[in-house]
């Protein structure tokens, strides 16, 4: 089955609605490193421009 990808405004919402001190995880090319809440809605963000 395959997987729908979701816009980044889904990504968004999503993010926002999360409770402050979850993991997030932000992948960079082949490197995925944890990020904090806000810092994964600023990359989110400045992806979009």
């Amino acid at each position: 089955m395959k997987e729908r990808k979701r816009s980044k405004e889904e990504v968004l919402k999503f993010l926002e609605k999360l409770p402050e001190g979850r993991k997030i995880y932000y992948q960079f090319g082949p490197v995925m490193v944890e990020v904090t809440k806000d810092e994964a809605l600023e990359l989110l963000k400045k992806e979009e421009e």
